[in-house]
C-alpha cells in the first residue's frame, strides 16, 4: 500500500480550482465554500494567465452540459488513464458504470484535452517545485507506518490479500474522501481511497471530520470491497419503494443501494473500532454515526458478529446475502 499526491488528481484539482467547482459543491452541499491555504494560493497565482485554456472552457462547458455530474465520476474517468504525461486510457469497459462511462464521448475529450493543460502549463514543473508542499500534506496526514498498520486491520477483515493494488490518494484541492476501484483488465484492479483535508489552520491541513483519520482511511478501503459485494446480491430483493431516512436523505445518500453499503461499512468501522481500540472508543463512534442518522448499527453490529462473521473476517456470499436482507428490513423500521 502507499501514500502518495497523485499528478492525475492533482491536475484534475487545478483544473477544477480554477472553474470554482468545489466552491460552488460546498457551497450547494456542505453550506461553505472550499476552505483557503497557501498551496490553493499558489495554484490560483501560477494558473491564472491559463485561465482563458481551452481546456478550463471545456470544463465549464461540460458542467453546465451536465450539472448533476458527479466529482465521484471525474476521479472515475480520471484513474482509468494511466499516470502522466501520457494519460492513455487503461480501463477494461465491462460493467454497467464504465459502460455509462465510456458512452461520455465529451468528457473522454476532456482527459485528451488534460494532456494539452498539462503541456501548455508546464504542470510538471509546477508539481515538482511544489513537492515540499505536498509532503506537508501527507506528513500531516499521519505517520505512514501507523496508517499502513491500521490499515491492515481492514484488509484483514475483508479477506483483502493484496495490498499491493492499493494506493491511498490524498490531495488538498478536492473536498470529501471517496473509495474508488479501477479495473485495468482481467487480472488487475487498482483501488485508489481518496481523500482530503477538511481545513487548513495554523499552517496545519486537518483531517477532521468528526472520527479519527484510520476510522475514515477503513471507511474508504471498505467500499472497495462492500459496493461490489451489495451491487452483486442487491438483485435478490425488492428494494424500489423502501423509504430512506430523512436524516440520511439529508446528508445526500439518495439511492437505497448506496445507503445499504454505507450502513454496512459505517457498522464494519463501528465493530473494528470496538475490537481495536476499546468500549470508550466505540461509543463515541457509535455516537457519531448516530447523529448522522445511521441509527441501526448497534443491532446490525450483532447480526454480523453472530451470523456473518468468523475468525474476525466477514464471511461472503449467503452470508453476506442475509447481511442485506437485515440491513434492508432495520431500514425499513
Amino acid at each position: 500500500m502507499e501514500i502518495i499526491v497523485d499528478q492525475r488528481i492533482e491536475l484534475l484539482g487545478v483544473i477544477q480550482t480554477l472553474c470554482g467547482y468545489w466552491d460552488y459543491f460546498g457551497q450547494k452541499y456542505l453550506g461553505k465554500t472550499h476552505y483557503q491555504c497557501t498551496y490553493k494560493d499558489e495554484v490560483i497565482k501560477y494558473f491564472e494567465k491559463y485561465k482563458k485554456h481551452e481546456t478550463l472552457k471545456l470544463y465549464n462547458h461540460l458542467c453546465k452540459e451536465d450539472p448533476d455530474i458527479s466529482h465521484y465520476f471525474q476521479f472515475i474517468l480520471i484513474l482509468g488513464y494511466s499516470e502522466l504525461p501520457e494519460l492513455n486510457c487503461i480501463t477494461n469497459y465491462d460493467n454497467d458504470y464504465y459502460f455509462y462511462l465510456s458512452q461520455k464521448s465529451n468528457w473522454k475529450a476532456f482527459a485528451e484535452s488534460m494532456k494539452t493543460f498539462y503541456k501548455d502549463t508546464n504542470f510538471k514543473d509546477f508539481f515538482y517545485n511544489n513537492k515540499n508542499k505536498y509532503e506537508k500534506l501527507l506528513s500531516d496526514f499521519g505517520n505512514k507506518d501507523e496508517l499502513i498498520n491500521w490499515s491492515n486491520l481492514i484488509f484483514n477483515y475483508l479477506s483483502i490479500n493484496n495490498d499491493n493494488n492499493y494506493k491511498i490518494i490524498i490531495s488538498s484541492l478536492i473536498m470529501g474522501c471517496y473509495g474508488i476501484k479501477i479495473k485495468i483488465n482481467e487480472i488487475l484492479t487498482m483501488n485508489y481511497p481518496i481523500l482530503s483535508p477538511n481545513d487548513y489552520k495554523n499552517n496545519k491541513y486537518l483531517f477532521d471530520y468528526g472520527e479519527p483519520i484510520n476510522h475514515v482511511l477503513w471507511h474508504e478501503i471498505s467500499h472497495t470491497v462492500i459496493n461490489d459485494l451489495t451491487g452483486k446480491y442487491i438483485d435478490n430483493f425488492d428494494v424500489k419503494n423502501i423509504e430512506i431516512p430523512e436524516k440520511i436523505k439529508n446528508i445526500g445518500y439518495t439511492n437505497i443501494k448506496t445507503v445499504i453499503d454505507e450502513y454496512i461499512i459505517r457498522t464494519i468501522v463501528y465493530l473494528l473500532t470496538e475490537l481495536s481500540e476499546g468500549d470508550k472508543s466505540a461509543v463515541l463512534q457509535y455516537e457519531y454515526e448516530f447523529k448522522l442518522g445511521f441509527t441501526e448499527i448497534e443491532n446490525i453490529k450483532e447480526y454480523i458478529k453472530e451470523n456473518c462473521e468468523e475468525n474476525n473476517k466477514l464471511l461472503k456470499d449467503d452470508n453476506y446475502i442475509k447481511l442485506i436482507k437485515y440491513v434492508i428490513e432495520k431500514i425499513k423500521n
